[in-house]
């Protein structure tokens, strides 16, 4: 890094404490890019400019593992790459595949009564039962899950539904075929139309599509198509997502925005679009200057990387700029590192996240009569994070 270079960030205006915990015990694990395009047939095909994060048009093949025992809390699904590494459905899984192709990754299949959802909160982020309420069956008549590399985004506020902030989630998929699907499977499907759906007060966007290999498939390309060729889809599924909590022993139902009607396709798209960019900046996240969330007890607080774990480049906020960014430490006009002997300095390697608490000091004019009486150090509180394991690419341990 360049001796003038500075990462920006805001120990004044980032809140010491937060109740928002999308990024608390959060497994995320940066993707891996997929740096070549083929047909299905493994022919080579020119690359496109893509609207969205990671696509690819690479016929991958995913495979499962599952442990614990069905119908149990421990019962997890695994996603396994071609050489049998874990991954994550969320995470390392391309949304796009082709235009207007996208990758579905199948929680609940049609016609089962076990409630799955993808683990945010766990590392690889696996299949999990969905024990909210205590409850873990439900009933759909179509496959259901998520578009990997989509997010929700629960500090956002979205205008044109009532205001309604994201609910933390990846932006689910509701495809209409007749085939049931495998829990885990990765499916081709294209979105068709969608339903701005609020769940206790969160934007829980449901995204109606149909699988590639649906025999129905080239008859229908938008939401005027699905009424024409599944007649009553529409009116069972918005009957469903309304009404299945008052089914299941819910005190109230939820409710739709926009009209209170199926969006068409082309603002389907519109809606993955933005969840994919939403994904995309929190997947930036994870680097210097990042704000993780840790909780102790009751309390969330946030927290600002200067120093990553396992690296050599001593940074520290520049409390005396404007808008504070981080830059590397100097020292008798010398930048410092962190590793070896240059210089005569000691130069050594942090084995943990170090950084501060925002809108925190230490004042240089009291002293703390338990600590010998010591005076502040006029500096914001510091952190480390003993749990996290960075890597260049991804990460998988779970913090706190």
């Amino acid at each position: 890094m360049a001796a003038t270079g500075r990462v920006f960030g805001l120990r004044s205006n980032i809140p010491i404490s937060s109740d928002d915990v999308s990024l608390r015990n959060s497994p995320f694990r940066r993707p891996t890019s997929i740096s070549y395009c083929s047909d299905d047939n493994g022919n080579s095909a020119p690359r496109r400019k893509r609207l969205l994060a990671c696509a690819a048009s690479k016929d991958v093949q995913y495979r499962i593992k599952e442990e614990g025992q069905v119908e149990n809390h421990d019962y997890r699904v695994f996603l396994l790459d071609s050489s049998g590494k874990k991954i994550s459905p969320w995470h390392d899984i391309p949304l796009q595949l082709d235009d207007g192709v996208f990758n579905f990754v199948v929680e609940i299949p049609k016609d089962t009564n076990l409630r799955m959802e993808v683990a945010t909160d766990e590392q690889f982020t696996p299949i999990k039962q969905d024990e909210r309420g205590g409850r873990l069956r439900c009933n759909l008549s179509w496959n259901y899950g998520l578009l990997p590399q989509t997010w929700e985004d629960p500090s956002s506020a979205n205008l044109e539904v009532e205001g309604a902030f994201g609910d933390n989630d990846p932006v689910d998929v509701i495809e209409i075929g007749d085939s049931p699907a495998n829990i885990g499977d990765v499916l081709k499907v294209k979105p068709l139309a969608a339903l701005a759906l609020i769940d206790e007060g969160k934007l829980d966007w449901k995204i109606i599509a149909i699988s590639l290999k649906d025999v129905r498939e080239t008859l229908v390309n938008d939401v005027d198509d699905v009424e024409k060729f599944f007649p009553g889809a529409l009116t069972s599924i918005s009957s469903f997502f309304r009404d299945y909590k008052m089914i299941y022993g819910g005190v109230r139902g939820n409710k739709y925005g926009l009209g209170n009607k199926p969006l068409n396709k082309d603002y389907a798209l519109k809606v993955i679009r933005e969840s994919n960019e939403a994904w995309s900046k929190l997947s930036k996240r994870f680097h210097l200057g990042m704000t993780y969330h840790c909780s102790w007890g009751d309390g969330v607080f946030n927290f600002v990387v200067q120093v990553q774990k396992d690296t050599n480049l001593r940074m520290e906020m520049a409390s005396d700029e404007p808008f504070i960014p981080i830059k590397q430490e100097k020292r008798g006009g010398i930048i410092l590192k962190l590793g070896g002997f240059v210089a005569s300095f000691l130069w050594w390697t942090m084995n943990w996240n170090y950084g501060l608490f925002p809108q925190t000091g230490t004042d240089p004019l009291s002293t703390n009569e338990e600590v010998e009486g010591a005076f502040g150090d006029d500096d914001p509180s510091k952190h480390t994070y003993h749990d996290i394991i960075l890597v260049p690419s991804h990460f998988n341990s779970s913090f706190c």
